[in-house]
């Protein structure tokens, strides 16, 4: 109510507002930051290469393991399954463009052979894969890939609706 009468408080308010909740988002962001950007460019020694692209998801999934630190493997175990979307932009982003995933590299064309187009589908299987497999789950691929492929199916038909 007040700020009808004083739009001037309102937007001191409202600066003072956003300040604080960008300063709890940035300190959680730099908590967070070790584990989820911080992919390490070492030479892996299964490979020979620090290039190196795997051939499927199963090979990603090893590659991974090798190549993350022992905290990251253990903080990814110990979350949910639901939390690997955290690494989305971190290691999702590195998998996507290292990878090759947006240009047709081995893996992304294996992934188009099951059915999935879309480099962040393609992280996602990955990154749940992971997951799954740190956990000694069965990866349920099929399961995955019919979600991905509804989604779009979903997205196409509300676009056709417009």
């Amino acid at each position: 109510r007040w700020a009808r009468h004083d739009p001037i408080r309102f937007l001191q308010g409202l600066i003072v507002a956003l300040l604080i909740v960008g300063c709890a988002s940035a300190e959680k962001s730099q908590d967070k930051a070790r584990l989820l950007d911080a992919v390490p460019v070492v030479e892996n020694p299964d490979h020979g290469e620090k290039d190196y692209i795997p051939q499927d998801l199963y090979d990603a999934i090893n590659h991974l393991k090798k190549l993350l630190q022992p905290e990251q493997i253990q903080e990814m175990k110990d979350g949910s399954e639901k939390e690997m979307a955290r690494y989305h932009h971190g290691l999702g982003t590195w998998m996507r463009n290292s990878w090759g995933l947006w240009r047709g590299s081995s893996i992304s064309e294996w992934f188009n052979s099951i059915g999935i187009e879309h480099p962040d589908d393609m992280s996602g299987i990955i990154l749940d894969s992971l997951w799954r497999d740190l956990n000694g789950q069965d990866l349920r691929l099929k399961e995955q890939v019919e979600h991905y492929k509804a989604y779009w199916k979903y997205v196409e038909e509300v676009l056709d609706n417009e």
